[in-house]
């Protein structure tokens, strides 16, 4: 019997993913007005998920252990063995003889990040009524970010011809800092409600999940948001 006890293998991945669906809400007010601008504050809290996952192979120093056991003279033949036309076969003594190698060898598989990003951000805020229908605001201020999740892998670890299997799960959750910066153009469609859209440019630290010797790291330096929503001014 053949096992893989132990391996070894440094490297890393890059990938990239597309546009994830979150949710966002904000709250402020006003401090200054002038003719038809306003300065003022904004709160705001985002709730995002995110699922990356990458397929990689590289090379790696598996340890394999060799189980030897006395058949009392018996040959065994070649896997598989199943027994003999009454099912029945050698009856094998739990004592036998181990070795151990090193072997080269190679681990293929896909690794993902399936993590839950909540931000918080707080600065102030520019209004300005282009029209009366039409307005647009301006914000900007820092942020602050925490990350919680997992990192899965599930691999095929190969040497000398033998495959095995190695999946697992690491659990974890980081807090990033950073800063944000918006603009919004709405359309009033009455006194107490607006119709929006924004975009919102939010640049943070690296996110890590780690634990085992491994390490899955969120780059959250490029964050690009677009929003579509409802104002309610009161």
């Amino acid at each position: 019997m053949h096992a893989a006890t132990a391996y070894s293998a440094s490297g890393s991945a890059n990938t990239g993913d597309g546009a994830f669906p979150g949710f966002d809400m904000a709250y402020g007010g006003n401090l200054w007005y002038w003719k038809h601008a306003r300065v003022g504050w904004e709160l705001g809290f985002g709730l995002l998920p995110i699922n990356i996952s990458e397929s990689s192979s590289m090379p790696a120093t598996v340890t394999q252990s060799t189980f030897t056991f006395n058949t009392g003279g018996i040959v065994v033949p070649t896997a598989p063995y199943q027994g003999g036309p009454g099912g029945t076969g050698p009856v094998l003594s739990t004592a036998y003889v181990q070795s151990t190698t090193n072997t080269s060898g190679t681990i293929a598989g896909s690794q993902s990040l399936d993590v839950m990003l909540y931000t918080l951000r707080l600065g102030p805020s520019f209004y300005w009524d282009i029209t009366e229908q039409i307005g647009a605001s301006l914000g900007a201020g820092p942020a602050l970010g925490i990350v919680s999740g997992n990192y899965k892998y599930d691999e095929i670890i190969t040497a000398a011809g033998i495959n095995s299997r190695n999946t697992g799960k690491i659990e974890g959750s980081d807090v990033v800092f950073g800063g944000y910066v918006n603009g919004a153009l709405m359309y009033h469609v009455q006194n107490d409600a607006d119709i929006y859209i924004s975009a919102q440019y939010m640049p943070m630290g690296d996110a890590t999940i780690s634990g085992g010797g491994r390490e899955g790291r969120l780059n959250l330096g490029g964050q690009l948001f677009f929003s579509i929503g409802i104002n309610w001014p009161f």
